[in-house]
């Protein structure tokens, strides 16, 4: 079941990229304390029934409602996002992440997770999900960020 909340985990990240590039972070955090609403109300009544599994569905719950939130609100309010590359691509690329961390963490959980970003960064770029100037840009910042003052 929290397999399934990692895959719309994916998509928010970079749905809350566009957020802040065009400096509504306070669009992030309303949608972000509705999804965290919308996980305590579900733990509280399904945690005490379900147990652990009670509190992965919360998850679940809470991190769609947190997408399908940013979703809406990047579509109709900033610019139309198409489905397809939004939503479809950046969860399939999840998924492959996903089954790469599952098949490597047997021998390592750190090789997974190493292995499952590598994947996950490899399959943006070859879905063209984040374009080769998107990249540039990237790390351009993150490299100014680290350098000497």
């Amino acid at each position: 079941i929290l397999f399934l909340a990692i895959l719309f985990e994916y998509p928010n990240w970079m749905l809350n990229a566009v957020l802040i590039s065009a400096s509504r972070q306070k669009t992030m955090l309303v949608f972000g304390a509705a999804g965290l609403a919308v996980k305590v109300i579900f733990n509280a009544l399904l945690i005490p029934r379900f147990g652990f599994n009670g509190a992965a569905v919360s998850t679940l719950a809470g991190e769609f409602a947190i997408f399908a939130g940013v979703f809406a609100a990047i579509h109709f309010r900033l610019m139309r996002l198409p489905l397809f590359v939004a939503v479809v691509k950046p969860l399939a690329v999840g998924c492959a992440a996903l089954a790469g961390y599952w098949l490597v963490q047997r021998w390592s959980v750190a090789a997974g997770l190493v292995f499952a970003a590598l994947l996950y960064f490899a399959g943006l770029f070859l879905t063209r999900t984040v374009e080769k100037s998107e990249w540039g840009a990237l790390f351009s910042g993150i490299l100014a960020g680290t350098r000497p003052k």
